[in-house]
């Protein structure tokens, strides 16, 4: 009896330590802090915490990803118009950075706010966000908090425009 206690007790603290340690099993939540990265693209570098007092939009999209792509476009869009209420980050998941690169061209995207992640599915932050669950959007608040996920254009007015 005394042995099928203490190997339940071993199993149950194992589980306890192994589920604390992974705070980023699940996918962001609206409500939540959005999991905080910094990110160098060739020369530029952004970090998220450093937009804290803004509001942003952090898209990830590939090419093979209609979805993630259309919404990169209007996202792009709406940035442009509202450049002084919104702060645009976009990250891309293609294999290949040439196909990046003439797609933000034929988009006609706004390079400054572009980047390529080099480590693909690898990167920390495509673990934290779960991009292995698909590509997302995410609109934060000024505190850091996430607001909405895939916002469409109105959406975003309603929330950053009020």
């Amino acid at each position: 009896m005394r042995k099928t206690l203490t190997t339940i007790a071993v199993i149950a603290v194992f589980f306890v330590f192994t589920s604390s340690n992974n705070a980023y099993d699940v996918a962001p939540k609206a409500g939540a802090f959005a999991p905080s990265f910094s990110f160098a693209d060739n020369e530029r570098k952004v970090t998220l915490s450093n937009l804290r007092g803004e509001f942003v939009v952090v898209n990830f999209w590939s090419s093979h990803d209609a979805e993630s792509r259309i919404r990169n476009v209007v996202y792009d869009r709406f940035a442009k118009e509202h450049a002084k209420t919104v702060d645009f980050i976009a990250i891309n998941y293609d294999k290949e950075e040439m196909l990046y690169r003439e797609i933000v061209k034929i988009d006609n995207l706004d390079s400054k706010t572009q980047f390529y992640d080099y480590d693909g599915f690898d990167s920390e932050i495509s673990e934290r966000y779960h991009l292995e669950q698909g590509f997302r959007s995410y609109l934060i608040n000024r505190e850091g908090k996430i607001i909405a996920i895939n916002p469409d254009k109105r959406q975003l007015t309603k929330l950053i425009c009020q």
